[in-house]
């Protein structure tokens, strides 16, 4: 009798940690740009290392490190927000706004891989 073959799950896999390090750098290094920090000169720099990060990606793993870009960003720049609403509340917000970098990673990712 013929086997039906079973469709593999593919993880998301941390097969290259230095892209990792790279989108968590580019975010933290976007939070320094902002108040009280303001080395303004850091965003264009961490938007170009975060594009680099995400050139020729897959569109899911694009995903995975636009996140991480959106928690090396959102958790120390919503700091604050943990003085006021407790960490619990300053940790859902920073995960939930990282969503938003999600999708741009994904998007950035799948933009980059267009022909031209």
């Amino acid at each position: 009798m013929h086997r039906r073959r079973e469709p593999q799950r593919r993880r998301l896999r941390l097969q290259d940690p230095s892209r990792v390090a790279l989108a968590l750098l580019s975010g933290v290094l976007l939070d320094l740009a902002f108040p009280p920090h303001r080395m303004w000169w850091l965003a264009p720099i961490a938007v170009g290392l975060l594009t680099a990060t995400l050139r020729g990606q897959a569109v899911r793993r694009g995903a995975w490190l636009g996140y991480l870009h959106g928690l090396g960003f959102f958790v120390p720049l919503l700091f604050w927000a943990g003085t006021i609403a407790g960490p619990l509340a300053w940790l859902a917000l920073a995960f939930m706004e990282a969503l938003f970098l999600a999708v741009l990673g994904g998007a950035t990712a799948a933009v980059t891989r267009l022909p031209s």
